[in-house]
Order: C-alpha cells, then structure tokens, then sequence
C-alpha cells in the first residue's frame, strides 16, 4: 500500500515537470532560427531544401568586400585617327589606312601587341610605275597624353618599271610625332629609305661579249606634314603634305599632297570570352537546380520537411 502510494507521486511529479506538446500545424513553415551575429538564415521558401543565397558572402561580412570589383579593361577609348597619327596601334586593336594623291598612294595595315608595338605591312606606289610592298614593326617611344614620339622599321622590295626600270632590297626607317588634341591629332613623319641594286654592264666586242655586275644603293628621304581628324570613334581621315627626295642627290625632290582614310577596330578578348561563357554555364546549372527543387517540392506532401507524421488514432499530424 505505502509503495503503491509513492510510486503515483513519483508519476505524478514526473508529469508536472515534462512540458506538454504544443500542437500545431505542420504545413506551417518552421520559425527561423536567430543567429549570432544577426544575419539573416537562409531562405526555405522551397520545401525541403534550404535555398542558398547565391552572391551572398559569409554572415558578418559586408557584400562590398565579396563581390568582384575587378573591372575589364576598355579597349577603343581613344579615336583610331589618333592611334594612325602615331603610327602605333593599342594592345588588342587593328587599323587600316589608304592613302591617294600625286604622286604617292598607298594602302597600310597594322595590329597592336604589348609593350607598345604593333607589326605591320603597307604597299607603297608612284604613279603605278614604282611599287614597294614591306613589312615591318612600329614601337611607341613616347606616349604622353599630349605627345607621342614612336620609330618603324620595315623590309621591303623595290619594282621600278619604264626606262629606268629597278630592281632590289629595301629598307627604311621612320621617326613619327604625333601631337593629339581634342579634335584633330597634327603629326610629322620623317623616313630614310635605302635599296640595294644590282647593275648589269654589258660590253659587246668583236670576240664577243662580257658582262660584269656591281651594286649600288640608291637613298630616298621621305618627310610628311599631316593632320589626322576623326569622324567616328573608328573612322577619321587623313590629310598632309609629301616631300620626297627619290635617288638623293642625283635628282630633285618631288613634293607631293595626299588624302586619306582611317579605319580601325578592336579586337575581342578571348580569355573575357571563355569567362562569360563560363559564367553563363554556371548560371545555366544554378537555374536547372532550382526548377528540379521547385517540382520535387510540388510532389512531396506539404509535411514532409517539418518532421511531423499522421496521428493513427485521430488522422491528423502530430509532433
């Protein structure tokens, strides 16, 4: 009897410390629980998975310092007529020029590399009787926002047609200085341009006849005087004055005039490309990821992330 009494108020004890079961319902979302540092929990509008905020840096630590800052370099900010003044095209871009006048036209295309250096080729021509197509490379010296000194060196080979017909290596070398301003870029370009030919002598006697053979070079000096003025950020012309000295000093020097188009471009960069391509797959990924959790959880039963299960006695959910 006396332990039949203690036992019932030992249950009776034990049943006025447990809490009792709340009820409630289990299609509610769970409340979200507070963290330390009060950053807000990760948002579990999908049932079933806990969506993870993309972009968001750990909690406590500001979106300024984890977001990417890094910022493409613009390629193209400067016309491309100032870039023809000079001579020497920026890393990444492309210019095409063509000149006409009398008594020179010529036609130039050039690309620019690192280090301020850009290979290029031009075919010269005087009255489609002296044609010289070269190739050669241009590097910047000087570049001020006010002032660019740069120097070419190119190889080429001479065709001279008529009487005086000529034949042979070419070389020249060339100094530029441009000076852009906000419309128009003046410049002047100085050249000195060496051909190596061969003279065949032929000597016709009674016994017959002897040839021999000698090398001469032949000098040109070059100087130009000239404006380039952009229309567009791409296209400009170019305008200025020639005065050449061909086979100096055994004859005069022929001054000339010249007009002219600029047309330059750029040129895309391919490790930015493999990034927004990449970029553009992750994303791709992340979309198909969210659309799979979206129908998962219209196929699952509203309780099925809280945990709760049917009450056999009265049917509905219990904790």
């Amino acid at each position: 009897m006396i332990i039949s009494s203690l036992l019932g108020a030992s249950l009776l004890l034990l049943a006025e410390e447990a809490p009792a079961p709340t009820a409630r319902d289990a299609s509610a979302p769970l409340e979200a629980a507070s963290t330390d540092d009060g950053a807000a929990p990760a948002s579990s509008d999908t049932p079933g998975n806990a969506r993870v905020g993309h972009g968001r840096g750990p909690a406590g630590v500001p979106a300024t310092f984890t977001r990417s800052t890094a910022l493409r370099a613009r390629i193209g900010v400067e016309p491309s007529a100032f870039e023809g003044a000079s001579g020497v095209s920026s890393e990444g871009r492309w210019l095409a020029s063509a000149t006409a006048g009398y008594p020179w036209w010529g036609v130039r295309l050039q690309l620019g590399l690192r280090h301020g250096l850009s290979p290029l080729v031009e075919v010269q021509t005087a009255l489609a009787r002296r044609w010289r197509p070269a190739a050669g490379l241009a590097m910047l010296w000087v570049n001020l926002p006010r002032l660019r000194i740069g120097g070419e060196a190119l190889l080429g080979w001479l065709f001279q047609s008529g009487e005086l017909g000529r034949r042979g290596p070419n070389a020249e070398l060339r100094v530029r200085i441009a000076a852009p301003l906000r419309r128009v870029a003046p410049y002047i370009m100085l050249g000195s341009q060496h051909t190596l030919l061969a003279d065949r002598t032929t000597v016709i006697r009674a016994a017959g006849e002897e040839r021999s053979w000698s090398l001469r070079g032949e000098w040109t000096g070059w100087g130009t005087v000239g404006v380039a003025v952009p229309i567009t950020r791409r296209v400009g012309l170019d305008l200025g004055v020639d005065l050449t000295w061909v086979d100096a000093p055994e004859t005069i020097a022929i001054p000339g005039a010249h007009g002219g188009i600029i047309i330059g471009g750029f040129r895309q960069d391919p490790g930015a490309s493999k990034k927004r391509r990449s970029r553009g797959k992750s994303q791709s990924r992340t979309q198909s990821g969210d659309a799979a959790s979206a129908r998962a959880a219209r196929v699952m039963p509203p309780y099925a992330h809280t945990g709760a299960s049917l009450d056999p006695v009265s049917g509905g959910p219990s904790l």
